[in-house]
């Protein structure tokens, strides 16, 4: 999960997410063309975009935090990713 405008805020938060799966995708498919090169299985990724109200935070310890965030938001970004399992990747989003 990657967020964008959190825990700093960014001018347009949606826009770089967009992207960020953009550049994903590119990288993937030239990391793809070496793996096809040495005759192994190219990786599939996919992608779920959703912009909205979170509730943003750090958890864990003081030796390890991380920033997260919950909310109604995050679970549509995920269910906007499992498809493309079956569609075999790509980037499904909803602002």
């Amino acid at each position: 999960m990657a967020i964008f405008g959190a825990p700093l805020p960014l001018p347009e938060p949606e826009l770089a997410a967009v992207r960020a799966a953009l550049d994903m995708q590119e990288m993937i498919e030239m990391f793809n063309h070496e793996r096809v090169a040495l005759e192994k299985e190219p990786i599939r990724t996919g992608i779920g975009i959703a912009s909205g109200e979170v509730v943003a935070g750090y958890t864990g310890t003081q030796q390890r935090a991380t920033c997260t965030c919950i909310g109604d938001t995050v679970n549509l970004a995920a269910r906007l990713e499992a498809p493309t399992k079956v569609a075999g990747g790509g980037v499904f989003g909803v602002g």
